[in-house]
């Protein structure tokens, strides 16, 4: 028995790092990782009506999309986009004051890789825009040919998706396998 739990002792110390790099490939021998990078931009906004509201808001996202021209970024999708205006007029005491209009929103954009989002997060923020950036890896099937297994490939659309949304990435095919009777 002690042989036993010495082995696997043993071979879990040997075989740790194959383990760990099969992990971070989604459990799957020979997938690869693959990547989808969002950049956020929230806007936090006072206005005079619900109109002067709509208006700030459409000229701070035609604002921060020529800033991103001029980035010249690959891929910068919208992905949705969201904002909510809500009205204040009591003070403190509780007399009704001067109607204050509050827009809070959020654009949210796809980007090609991790680097993008980043280089652009950090030229929004220098441009005084609240950013943020979130990067999902995951590992879901075979690697397209790329010749290195540990490189990490943009998210490829799958099909059924990629028909609603073409501007995306065509899907990648899963490998053949043999069935076994």
């Amino acid at each position: 028995m002690r042989i036993i739990v010495l082995s696997l002792l043993m071979s879990s110390f040997i075989a740790g790092p194959a383990f760990a790099n099969k992990m971070m490939r989604g459990g799957q021998m020979g997938g690869c990782l693959q990547e989808t990078a969002t950049l956020g931009v929230n806007f936090n906004l006072k206005a005079k009506s619900f109109t002067d509201a709509k208006e700030k808001f459409d000229s701070k996202i035609k604002q921060m999309e020529e800033f991103v021209k001029q980035q010249h970024v690959e891929k910068f999708t919208l992905q949705s986009m969201n904002y909510s205006v809500n009205t204040q007029g009591m003070n403190y005491s509780g007399d009704m004051g001067e109607t204050t209009y509050q827009l809070n929103g959020n654009a949210s954009y796809q980007l090609a890789s991790a680097d993008d989002a980043f280089r652009l997060g950090e030229f929004l923020t220098k441009q005084q825009f609240t950013v943020n950036v979130n990067v999902n890896r995951f590992g879901n099937g075979p690697c397209p040919d790329i010749g290195d297994k540990d490189t990490v490939v943009p998210f490829q659309q799958p099909a059924a998706s990629a028909a609603k949304a073409p501007h995306l990435a065509p899907p990648v095919e899963p490998a053949a396998t043999e069935e076994k009777p």
